[in-house]
């Protein structure tokens, strides 16, 4: 803790309980980490800016090395985000595939248990429509937990 934070509360209520200088010090120091950031803000505008213009000049050499070197993690880090978001909407597909689908016991078309009559065939749906297992495809128990031909684990 800094010698400033020690003497500085923030659930002081009176003059005497707080320390209006070490407040004001509190303050400026806000203050100058704000500007700092900001001027480190322009720095890279400028850089970035100025780059394209002096990025051969030999006495960069080292410098350009370090740019080289930071941007080709950079594009390998966003490589690998891209191939694990990809990889976790491909998870969450194939998720979704394997859920228990209703279907309707007269035509077969997938329905939504909230429907009332069967957009395939005009049924009215039963609260008791077929499902099945979509891992082997076998007619599933209404409230069964796994499949009893397979024993995949539903998602009822």
């Amino acid at each position: 803790m800094s010698d400033l934070a020690a003497v500085w509360s923030p659930n002081a209520q009176t003059p005497q309980q707080r320390n209006e200088p070490v407040d004001q010090m509190l303050l400026l120091q806000d203050e100058i980490d704000e500007c700092a950031l900001r001027e480190q803000g322009v720095y890279a505008r400028i850089g970035r800016e100025a780059w394209p213009r002096i990025a051969d000049d030999p006495a960069l050499g080292e410098l350009a090395r370090e740019l080289q070197d930071a941007q080709a993690q950079l594009a390998a880090a966003r490589e690998k985000l891209a191939a694990a978001q990809a990889e976790q909407e491909e998870r969450e597909r194939q998720e979704r595939e394997r859920q228990v689908v209703p279907k309707c016991s007269a035509c077969g078309v997938s329905i939504d248990p909230s429907m009332k009559f069967c957009p395939g065939c005009g049924q009215k749906v039963s609260a008791h429509a077929k499902a099945f297992c979509p891992e082997c495809g076998c007619e599933t128990q209404p409230g069964a937990l796994f499949c009893s031909e397979c024993g995949y684990r539903l998602n009822a």
